[in-house]
C-alpha cells in the first residue's frame, strides 16, 4: 500500500500553546482549585477525556456566559476558540484566576474586528452560529450579522449608506469563503471582506485539493470543524474519505481494494495518532496506547 502524509499535520502552534499553558496549569502547585475549563480545551474527545483524568473540569452545554455561572472559586481556562469580553469581565468580577489560552490567530481577528467597529463599520462574521470561536467574537457585538452558509448571503440585507467588515472564523473551507466572497463582491461596493483562515488551516486544505488516492483519510474528531472540512474537500474531489479518531477505528474496516492512500488529520489532533494509523496501514499492528498518553 502507498501511503502519501500531508505535509501539513499534527498539532498547530495555538493547538500546542493551549494544552502547555492546561498542562502547567494542573501541574502547579499553587494553581487555585478546583481546575474549570470552559468548553473543551480544543475539540479532540481522547485530549478531553485525558485533561478530564488529570483532574480538571471541562463544562459544556452551555454559553461560556452561562457556564461561569456554575463556577464559584478556584481556576478557569479559556479554550483555545477565545471568549467575548463579556466572559472575561464576569470571570474577573468573580474573582477566578484566569488563564487565557485563545488561539492567537482568534485573538487578532478580535483586534480586527474591534478597530473597524471604531472605524464605523459594521460586523458581518461568517462561521458557525453554534461554533465557540463565533460566539466569543460575536457575543457582544450590537447588529452583528453572521452568515453561516451560502444561502445565508441571499438572505442579508446590507444598507448602501453603511460600510461593511467581513471577517470569518479560523477553521472555515476556502470552498465557504470563496463561493460567499465572490457573491458579495458582485452584489455589493460597501464592503471589506478579509479572509482570516488560518495558514496551518489552508495549507492542510491544499494539501486535499492536490491529493491523488483511492482513500483519503482524516484523523480527527468529528467536533473539529477544521478536521470535518478536511473531509468534504476530499469528498468534493471525488476521492472516497473517511474521518476517524484513531487507528482502531480502522479494526473493522475493509481495506483489500486499496493501493493509495492520502492521510491527513486535523490542527487538533495529536501526531501520535497520525503515526499509529499509518503503522496500522502498514502493518495491520493494532496499538496499546491508553488515552492518557496523549497529554
Amino acid at each position: 500500500m502507498q501511503i502519501t502524509i500531508s505535509e501539513a499535520h499534527g498539532y498547530c502552534h495555538g493547538v500546542k500553546r493551549a494544552l502547555e499553558l492546561v498542562r502547567k496549569t494542573i501541574e502547579d502547585e499553587n494553581t487555585k482549585k478546583p481546575i474549570y475549563i470552559l468548553g473543551n480545551i480544543i475539540h479532540n474527545e481522547l485530549i478531553r477525556k485525558s485533561i478530564e483524568n488529570k483532574g480538571a473540569i471541562i463544562l459544556e452545554g452551555k454559553k461560556r456566559i452561562e457556564m461561569l455561572d456554575e463556577i464559584t472559586e478556584g481556576t478557569v481556562i479559556f479554550s483555545a476558540h477565545g471568549v467575548s469580553d463579556l466572559v472575561y469581565n464576569k470571570a474577573k468580577e468573580k474573582n477566578l484566576n484566569i488563564v487565557d489560552a485563545t488561539c492567537p490567530m482568534v485573538l487578532a481577528n478580535k483586534k480586527r474586528i474591534k478597530k473597524h467597529l471604531e472605524e464605523g463599520y459594521k460586523i458581518i462574521f461568517v462561521g458557525k452560529k453554534d461554533h465557540p470561536e463565533t460566539e466569543g467574537l460575536t457575543e457582544n457585538i450590537k447588529d452583528i450579522i453572521i452568515i453561516s452558509s451560502y444561502d445565508d448571503v441571499c438572505k442579508i440585507n446590507i444598507d448602501p449608506k453603511d460600510k461593511y467588515y467581513i471577517i470569518n472564523q479560523t477553521t472555515l473551507s476556502i470552498y465557504d469563503i470563496e463561493n460567499i466572497k465572490e457573491y458579495i463582491e458582485a452584489m455589493y461596493d460597501n464592503v471589506v471582506f478579509e479572509n482570516t483562515i488560518c495558514l496551518e488551516t489552508t495549507k492542510r486544505q491544499k494539501a486535499c485539493l492536490e491529493a491523488n488516492a483511492d482513500l483519503g483519510i482524516v484523523v480527527g474528531s468529528k467536533t473539529s470543524s477544521n478536521s470535518t472540512k478536511l473531509k468534504k474537500i476530499l469528498e468534493k474531489k471525488c476521492l472516497k474519505a473517511i474521518q476517524i479518531d484513531e487507528a482502531k477505528d480502522l479494526y473493522n474496516y475493509d481495506l483489500e481494494n486499496i493501493n493509495r492512500v492520502f492521510l491527513t488529520s486535523g490542527a487538533s489532533t495529536p501526531e501520535v495518532l497520525l503515526e499509529e494509523v499509518k503503522e496500522y496501514l502498514l502493518t495491520k499492528k493494532k496499538s496499546s496506547r491508553n488515552c492518557d498518553d496523549l497529554f
